[in-house]
């Protein structure tokens, strides 16, 4: 008596459930967040003193001491180019040792990624540039790590009120 009932409850079963879906793996690009929390890892480990240098405009100051390499590198394992947002607008150029990750896309906060390799063809330098474009603020980033000697974090911020500012927090290993 009611068979079309079920008849209909049955296709729109049928229809709401979905076949399965055949997604194309993505290419994952070097995982700097990785990178980074590896070589916090070992700093830690090795607890070398540091040769930190603050600048703010022309005025700086340089002190020896020992660091909290997660507060250090936090800038750096922060950045991660296999973010979904990314995907897309990533290009990848590679010449020798060096391999540049560039992000066509003025919306996004990374513009470029440098990673220079040893003979081993493990990292040896890291060169990110980002900038951060809202309604307060205007910030150009220039991060810059070589592994076993220095590490660098430029930033040149307008604030809407305050101004341009300028800052820089350089790190030499001894």
């Amino acid at each position: 008596m009611y068979w079309w009932i079920n008849f209909f409850v049955a296709i729109f079963l049928f229809a709401c459930t979905s076949a399965p879906q055949h997604t194309k793996q993505e290419q994952k690009e070097f995982d700097l967040p990785a990178y980074f929390q590896r070589e916090i890892k070992r700093l830690s480990a090795v607890d070398k003193a540091v040769v930190k240098t603050v600048s703010k405009g022309d005025v700086s100051e340089t002190k020896t001491l020992r660091v909290d390499w997660k507060k250090e590198l936090a800038a750096f394992a922060s950045i991660d180019i296999n973010k979904p947002v990314y995907a897309g607008y990533i290009y990848k150029d590679s010449s020798g040792r060096t391999v540049t990750f560039r992000i066509d896309n003025p919306k996004l906060d990374i513009s470029m990624v440098r990673i220079q390799y040893n003979e081993q063809n493990e990292p040896l330098e890291i060169t990110i540039q980002r900038k951060i474009d809202n309604l307060l603020y205007d910030t150009a980033e220039k991060l810059h790590y070589k592994k076993n000697e220095s590490y660098r974090i430029e930033k040149q911020q307008d604030v809407w009120v305050l101004g341009t500012n300028h800052y820089t927090i350089a790190g030499s290993l001894n």
